[in-house]
């Protein structure tokens, strides 16, 4: 799951989350089990649709942080600092 959704959803749920006060990465992930169980707290009962709706949603978040912040980041990083693997991909034909 991809999390693109149309504006005004998402403005629907900025509104609510930009109240969230997340201080380190635990309340983070708290706060993300907490949405998780609101979510299934909603659909019940509890089915293999809903959990797999649960773990594609948290996965499709993941990847979408690693492709639009942490990769390019690294990139960032690479260019100032140079590409660690560089020459271990090129002796094995990586």
């Amino acid at each position: 799951m991809i999390p693109y959704i149309k504006q005004m959803d998402q403005l629907r749920l900025a509104d609510s989350l930009s109240k969230v006060q997340i201080a380190s990465g635990s309340e983070l992930s708290y706060a993300i089990c907490q949405l998780a169980m609101n979510f299934l707290n909603a659909r019940k009962p509890i089915t293999a649709i809903t959990l797999s709706e649960v773990v594609g949603g948290i996965e499709g978040s993941l990847d979408a942080i690693t492709n639009e912040i942490i990769k390019p980041f690294i990139g960032h990083v690479k260019r100032e600092n140079g590409d660690i693997f560089r020459d271990f991909i090129r002796i094995h034909n990586l």
